[in-house]
C-alpha cells in the first residue's frame, strides 16, 4: 500500500504535492478525503518542511501541529530566543504532553530571561561608553591636548 487514499485523486493530488502547490492539494484533499486520512497529514509535513527550509517558521509550526507533529513543531519553536515565544513554546509542550522537553525549554527560557535582563540594564544604564569620553578620559578629567611623548630614538655615536 502507497499509503495514499483510493479516494485521493492520484493524478491532480500528487502533481500539486510534487509542484509544491499544498494549499491546492489540501483543498482538494480536504474535499475528498475523511479528515483524519493520513494524505491530509502527509501533505501538511511536506508543507511544514518546506516553509522551515525556507525560514517561515509561523507557517512551519501550524503544518506541523495540524499534521500532529506537535514534537515537530516545539523544536521550530525552539529557534526562537525571545522570552515570550519561549513561553509559549512551554505551554504547548505541557499543552501536548511532551513531559520530556520541558527541561530543556525551561533552561531555554531562563537563558533568554537572563539575556533580557542584561540588554535592559544595558539600556537603562550607563554603557562604558557613556562612562568614558572619546578620547579615553572619564568624566570629570580634562583633555589638555598634550599627546604622550614619542618613544626614544636610538643614535648612533652621537
Amino acid at each position: 500500500s502507497s499509503g495514499i487514499n483510493a479516494e485521493w485523486p492520484l493524478r491532480p493530488g500528487d502533481m500539486l504535492v510534487s509542484e509544491e502547490c499544498y494549499r491546492e492539494a489540501l483543498t482538494i484533499a480536504k474535499m475528498r478525503l475523511a479528515p483524519e486520512d493520513d494524505t491530509i497529514r502527509s501533505i501538511y509535513e511536506k508543507w511544514a518542511m518546506k516553509q522551515e527550509r525556507e525560514m517561515q517558521f509561523d507557517s512551519a509550526i501550524k503544518c506541523y501541529l495540524a499534521s500532529g507533529e506537535a514534537r515537530r513543531a516545539i523544536m521550530v519553536m525552539l529557534r526562537r530566543k525571545d522570552v515570550a515565544s519561549l513561553e509559549t513554546t512551554l505551554q504547548v509542550a505541557e499543552i501536548v504532553g511532551e513531559k520530556e522537553m520541558l527541561p530543556a525549554i525551561r533552561a531555554a527560557l531562563e537563558e533568554a530571561r537572563l539575556t533580557e535582563e542584561a540588554g535592559n540594564v544595558v539600556e537603562n544604564g550607563k554603557s562604558e561608553a557613556d562612562c568614558e569620553g572619546v578620547n579615553g578620559f572619564k568624566e570629570g578629567e580634562e583633555n589638555l591636548g598634550t599627546e604622550p611623548d614619542p618613544p626614544p630614538t636610538l643614535q648612533n655615536g652621537s
